[in-house]
């Protein structure tokens, strides 16, 4: 069934009920709800509020309360810049939609930022939508949240820890229509890292999306306001300080307008706080000691020197002046609350667990983060407590109360302080204010082990990450970490492509960056930016000096995985940098060298060319087929005392030469493109003969090459020989494995009706055209985001059928079910298939105006296409203009039928098309697409 022509009518309330028998009711208004099966929602939604004060006495119990940003305690200040350039990007004219990812390392105060510009925002009448990952934790908050804009002018979304979601998760959410209404859209992505931005970004842009990336730079810092580059996981570097702590962001060193920023936010935080502790001159209160420190730059760093210094004042006592101190401060004052609540000093609370099994049980929470109720039991229970599990968790939600109904092990907040009670926990650190746990890494150890049956614990992700994220800042923890993968690599992998991100920027042992590559996928879409961090730290590890071949052979393989996560220019260098090496390597060893260099060769052709390098591709391609064709012309008197036996690397060679004519047909010599794979189907015959069942597919897509090179030249009658073959060595191979095989028989089943169709032998291609139209529904009515654009394609290429042999109602018909489908593949990808979308409304626009019916409907089409491939055109001049023409003809002549004949002269004279020229077909799917 074709997808609606418009989306759904507008109710215009916002009224839903959601009615639950058992379980939890979560809903949504004006939003689409994604819900991954057994696991819950994909993602939260709900629309922005201000946080309920706690009560004070509460909040001054624990100062991981007074901490957490999602209270909002210390009033904000500074970051006028900033708030500037969001209010400017938020409000400026351009596409409807917008995208930043805004990063920076913990404790930047990311959150804290955006939380003000969300308020800023509702203030000033905009939708402001909070988004939260959902899977694999807690139920959601009941009830139903309305998201209808209403009288909004625009719609803001913020979503934190955007760089912890994988990328498919994301995608969905891209798809959300909250964000593809009519007016002004706003996307706030918050992030540590930059480095999953690239193929978050080339998502949206596919969106038509307006994207850019911000640093958020350290308190004080000079720089320009936020845009930057950063590549790893934690924005670490070494602090100079001699307690196990490397400290955070940058240098030591900082200036006077520096420093006296970092004063200014430091005295904010400390007169918040004395409030909070009723002190009544918190003049008296001065900074445990010099900001210079690089961790200084950090918001939290800043509001922790604060408290700290405010708590010590009030209890007679003296603040540590380094992070690490402060850190372990802190938590002390943590135990403390634990051991008063042991002792029973809190009046009216039944509280059992002893202090020490209440760091456990926090750590545990710390590595696990919020999770079901049942879950966390088998959690605790396995941390080998005296108490049943179910009083243990209740003591410590009267510690950690759990954010959402039904959940229990509330971390510590914020998550800076979690890693830092991670680390000092562990053994290897120097921090003597704060003891190591005996207990610490087998906890840790057990966290992250697999279950009997191979499964990783649902909290993997958050695991792996946090432990990263401890060693960026505390080089012990890496240690521990690296046993804990050395043991698994795989967990790694199921911990997700961000944790392999910040994997990457740790300082592992060589061979467990080689373990943890040896469990790479081909492609996971949601690992591939991962997999590219660990491959590019992986190929740094090797010296040219003493291991240029185990280098060559990285960087080889680095070129792959950068091009899979989309880092295409990181590709081109990393390829520039295998073909330098290998010829260095062929130049002193030819025979144990040479194939590899080949291969490197044509590897690059590909990076170049897609990199628009054209000239540049082609010839590295040559020098490719060069090699290969100087290997197996040694081994060609073999070949023939084995009965012409196929040489080792005529496969090679063969996939080479179709790469060599795509990129002799890129420069327009179509003649020589023709010669080369035809020399390719050739080969490709020799292997198929001796071994069918591996080469059939080889060939096939050979032959496809084949005739579109054929009718590209304009001998189209001989194009249909190898298309028609191709079609049926797909045919065999579907009827052995549909799933493998029927999308490509399809797509190939539609090409050959196209060439049919230019062959002026349109009847018969009907048949195949039908076929593949039926075979695309199929596979479009289980996976309608996969192959709707193939369906819209085979839609297409059977409209042109009908129409070349007059059936007129079906091709009315077929051709605006095709339009249909392109808008819907164009709501999730509109760069993707605009050109075809406008060649399905031109022919839409020609088959009504030959058929004289619904000629307001054809004109409104014909003029969308003119008015697309006006702008592909202005875009990429050149490339599109006989489908500019095309669609201007058929409004033409929509024109001359609705009797607006002066209009239709006008607009042929102005695209210089004479009266009497015809109007060409349409723009036909190309064949091989």
């Amino acid at each position: 069934m074709a997808p609606p022509a418009t989306p759904p009518p507008d109710t215009g309330g916002d009224r839903q009920v959601v009615q639950v028998e058992s379980g939890f009711g979560y809903g949504v208004v004006g939003a689409d709800l994604h819900v991954l099966p057994d696991r819950g929602p994909v993602y939260l939604l709900g629309e922005h509020r201000a946080t309920a004060q706690p009560d004070p006495h509460w909040l001054l119990a624990q100062p991981s309360r007074l901490l957490n940003a999602r209270f909002r305690l210390v009033e904000f200040t500074g970051r006028a810049r900033e708030q500037a350039e969001l209010a400017a990007w938020r409000d400026a004219d351009g596409p409807r939609l917008a995208a930043r990812w805004l990063h920076g390392p913990g404790g930047q105060g990311k959150t804290r930022l955006a939380a003000e510009f969300a308020e800023q925002s509702a203030a000033a009448g905009w939708k402001v939508v909070s988004v939260t990952h959902g899977p694999g934790t807690a139920a959601p908050p009941p009830g139903s949240h309305a998201l209808e804009p209403g009288a909004a002018p625009g719609i803001l979304l913020v979503v934190d820890y955007a760089d912890r979601w994988p990328l498919t998760h994301l995608t969905w959410l891209f798809s959300n229509k909250l964000l593809h209404r009519d007016l002004p859209t706003r996307l706030l992505l918050l992030a540590r890292s930059l480095h999953p931005w690239p193929p978050i970004r080339a998502a949206l842009t596919e969106l038509q999306a307006r994207t850019d990336a911000c640093l958020l730079r350290p308190i004080g810092d000079s720089g320009d306001g936020g845009r930057g580059n950063s590549d790893s996981g934690y924005d670490g570097g070494p602090g100079g300080s001699d307690s196990g702590y490397d400290g955070g962001p940058g240098g030591s060193g900082t200036g006077a307008a520096a420093d006296a920023a970092r004063r200014r936010m430091f005295t904010v935080a400390r007169d918040c706080f004395a409030h909070r502790y009723g002190v009544r001159d918190p003049t008296a209160v001065e900074p445990p000691g010099p900001l210079r420190h690089a961790d200084f730059g950090l918001v939290l760093t800043l509001h922790m020197a604060a408290l700290a210094a405010v708590d010590s004042h009030v209890r007679g006592g003296r603040p540590p002046t380094d992070p690490a101190g402060l850190s372990a401060y802190l938590l002390d004052r943590e135990l403390r609350r634990w051991t008063q609540l042991f002792e029973n000093q809190v009046e009216g609370l039944d509280f059992r667990t002893p202090p020490e099994d209440m760091a456990r049980v926090v750590f545990a929470a710390a590595l696990t983060g919020p999770t079901a109720r049942p879950r966390a039991k088998d959690i605790v229970r396995g941390l080998d407590l005296e108490l049943p599990p179910g009083r243990v968790l209740d003591d410590h939600a009267a510690c950690y109360p759990p954010a959402e109904p039904g959940a229990a092990l509330e971390p510590l907040y914020p998550d800076r302080l979690a890693e830092d009670f991670i680390a000092l926990s562990l053994p290897g650190h120097t921090t003597t204010s704060h003891p190591a746990r005996s207990w610490a890494f087998p906890v840790a150890q057990a966290l992250g082990r697999a279950a009997p049956d191979g499964s990783p614990p649902g909290h993997i992700g958050r695991t792996i990450t946090f432990l990263t994220a401890a060693a960026g800042r505390w080089p012990h923890v890496t240690a521990h970490l690296s046993q804990i993968l050395a043991a698994d690599p795989g967990l790694a992998l199921e911990a997700g492509g961000p944790a392999l991100t910040a994997l990457a920027g740790l300082d592992l042992d060589t061979g467990l960056l080689e373990a943890l590559a040896a469990r790479f996928p081909d492609r996971h879409v949601d690992l591939d930016t991962g997999i590219a961090s660990v491959a590019a730290a992986l190929a740094r590890r090797y010296p040219a000096t003493t291991h240029p071949h185990a280098r060559a052979d990285a960087h080889f393989t680095l070129v792959y995985r950068l091009n899979d996560a989309g880092l295409h220019q990181e590709a081109l260098a990393a390829s520039q940098e295998a073909v330098r090496l290998y010829e260095r390597l062929a130049g002193t060893d030819p025979a144990g060298y040479e194939i590899a260099l080949a291969r490197a060769l044509h590897n690059h052709g590909h990076v170049l060319g897609r990199m628009g390098q054209l000239r540049e591709g082609l010839a590295a391609t040559e020098q490719a087929v060069a090699v290969y064709r100087r290997r197996t012309a040694r081994g060609a008197l073999a070949r023939l005392l084995r009965s012409r036996r196929p040489g080792p690397y005529d496969a090679d060679l063969a996939t080479c030469l179709l790469s060599l004519g795509s990129r002799l047909a890129e420069v327009g010599r179509e003649e020589e493109a023709l010669t080369v794979t035809e020399e390719a189907v050739a080969v490709r015959r020799r292997l198929a003969a001796f071994d069918p069942a591996a080469a059939d597919e080889d060939l096939a897509d050979s032959l496809a090459n084949l005739g579109i090179y054929l009718s590209g030249v304009g001998r189209g009658e001989e194009a249909l020989g190898p298309a028609q073959e191709a079609v049926d060595v797909y045919r065999r191979l579907a009827a052995r494995d549909p799933q493998a095989y029927e999308p490509n028989f399809a797509s190939f089943l539609s090409n050959f009706a196209l060439h049919l169709i230019y062959a002026d032998r349109a009847r018969e291609a009907l048949g195949p055209s039908e076929e593949a139209v039926a075979l695309y529904r199929r596979l479009a009515a289980s996976n309608p985001h996969a192959f709707e654009d193939g369906l819209a394609r085979a839609l297409h290429n059977h409209g042109l059928a009908l129409a070349d042999t007059d059936q007129e109602a079906q091709a009315l018909a077929v051709t605006r079910e095709a339009v249909e489908w392109y808008r819907a593949a164009g709501a999730r990808s509109p760069a993707a298939v605009e050109p075809e979308l406008g060649a399905a409304l031109t022919l839409f626009a020609q088959v009504r105006a030959g058929a004289g019916r619904e000629q307001d409907d054809a004109l409104r089409a014909a003029e969308e296409a003119v008015a697309r491939y006006r702008r592909l055109t202005e875009e990429t001049p050149g490339a599109f203009d006989d489908r500019l023409r095309n669609a201007v003809r058929a409004a033409a002549r929509v024109l001359d039928g609705l009797g607006r004949t002066r209009e239709a002269a006008e607009l042929r004279r102005a695209h210089g098309i004479d009266e009497g020229t015809g109007e060409g077909s349409g723009g036909g799917s190309a064949p091989g697409g």
